[in-house]
């Protein structure tokens, strides 16, 4: 049975298996065949299966007496304790943790319902990775392709085709997620990441970590991890970019580069958990002149 939504109904569009947001077409363009949607109502929030399990898990720790609670937050800010947090946080998959295997015949469980042509962990972490930059790029295009004066548009078109030309220089920041990889990842080489924080504060309070590599329930807990920028993509860089370039004069060139640091790299990017990723409106802003090349 099929169902029309009206075209006076707001929905917001969730992924089923993550709750990740599918915010505009590009964004759909990126997704698998037979992806279930989710449909929410203005004021209904998605919560996944993975979530109520996390949360149980909270509960559970919720009952430890204070002072083991301090124990064990001290014994979790240590950096040689990462395999002892998996112990703490993974007691119902405990059994299934197999952190470094990396080829699928060697983990078939963590495969489950990822196509075939991934043959290993790692790779399917790059793809991830590529995505969220890919779904990045895409609605901020979109964005841009809203803007009325034809000009103006074609400038800022011209600028999103160097950036994608530098995207594929740096195979879309696959390397993020790759814990294999030699540069800037956001883990270390077992595939351990860290929650960075609010977008307003200098660290995570709460000590979330997780590593997607070692079963397939953390990996799917993995996409309640977000991207987050700190100056706003879709309420800052855009517009900012937009007035940039309707008020330049003269011999002044925007600065492509700019654009792409504060849309894809970790100057203006924090990886946080769930529960750090804030919503609300932001004081970090950008200067119009930002855009500007300066010689």
């Amino acid at each position: 049975m099929c169902y029309l939504i009206p075209n006076n109904v707001k929905v917001t569009v969730v992924l089923d298996d993550d709750g990740t947001e599918v915010t505009d077409d590009g964004y759909l363009d990126t997704l698998q065949p037979h992806t279930t949607l989710v449909f929410l109502r203005p004021g209904e929030y998605f919560q996944s299966d993975l979530v109520k399990v996390v949360e149980g898990l909270q509960l559970l720790i919720s009952s430890i007496k204070p002072e083991g609670i301090k124990e064990i937050t001290q014994l979790l800010k240590k950096e040689e304790s990462y395999e002892k947090l998996e112990m703490f946080s993974q007691l119902k998959e405990a059994s299934l943790i197999n952190i470094d295997a990396e080829k699928r015949q060697d983990d078939e469980d963590w495969f489950q319902g990822i196509d075939k042509k991934y043959k290993t962990k790692t790779a399917y972490m790059k793809y991830l990775a590529q995505r969220r930059i890919r779904s990045y790029f895409d609605s901020a295009k979109d964005q841009i392709k809203e803007e009325k004066d034809p000009k103006v548009k074609a400038e800022l078109l011209g600028i999103f085709d160097k950036m994608k030309t530098e995207l594929k220089k740096n195979d879309q920041h696959g390397h993020y997620f790759d814990r294999s990889s030699s540069k800037q990842k956001l883990c270390d080489e077992k595939g351990w990441f860290k929650c960075e924080g609010p977008f307003d504060e200098d660290a995570c309070d709460q000590s979330h970590m997780i590593n997607p590599y070692s079963s397939k329930l953390r990996r799917l807990g993995f996409m309640n991890w977000n991207l987050d920028h700190i100056i706003e993509k879709k309420r800052e860089v855009i517009p900012k970019l937009v007035v940039a370039a309707k008020k330049k004069s003269g011999k002044k060139q925007l600065n492509h580069m700019e654009v792409y640091k504060l849309l894809f790299t970790k100057d203006n990017l924090k990886f946080v958990q769930y529960e750090c990723h804030k919503k609300e409106a932001r004081s970090p802003t950008i200067n119009v002149d930002d855009f500007y090349l300066h010689y």
